[in-house]
């Protein structure tokens, strides 16, 4: 356990420990700090969004994600926001917007050039899709195959 810049209690974790894997032929291991959206983050983005300010919940990312406003959560992300907890939050939108929304190589590009300059703010988020414990892309979501190359690369960096 450690304690970031502003005091908050964070835990290092395997990627295996992330996604709960089970999978004893996954070689890979990779030791990445958890991270979750802070409540400031998410009143700010749900006053962003017009989302009541009630809307707070721990699968708070998926319950408010919307695939028909995933432009304008780009446009947000891109213009609006002013801190890191903020963009990591709305990150976490965007790709659950994303993957409801379906494979569209041209908005994954947006994201992807987003994920990849941030790649240690969404290190987090980044592994959480790759589903590192599956190896049937088949049980995993359509981005899975997606964020596991960008993983990689942003492994390489």
């Amino acid at each position: 356990m450690f304690e970031d810049s502003i005091g908050c209690q964070s835990y290092s974790i395997s990627a295996r420990a992330l996604v709960g894997c089970h999978n004893r032929n996954m070689e890979e291991y990779v030791s990445i700090p958890g991270r979750w959206s802070t409540a400031a983050a998410i009143k700010r983005v749900n006053s962003l969004l017009n989302i009541g300010e009630d809307q707070y919940s721990q699968d708070w990312e998926f319950e408010i994600s919307d695939s028909t406003r995933l432009a304008e959560y780009l446009d947000i992300y891109e213009n609006e926001l002013t801190n890191k907890d903020e963009r990591f939050a709305l990150m976490s939108v965007i790709i659950d917007a994303f993957e409801s929304y379906g494979l569209d190589e041209d908005l994954w590009s947006k994201i992807r050039v987003h994920l990849k300059a941030e790649s240690a703010l969404h290190q987090y988020t980044i592994v959480y899709w790759c589903c590192l414990d599956e190896e049937i892309l088949d049980n995993c979501w359509r981005v899975t195959p997606w964020m596991r190359q960008l993983w990689e690369e942003c492994k390489m960096a």
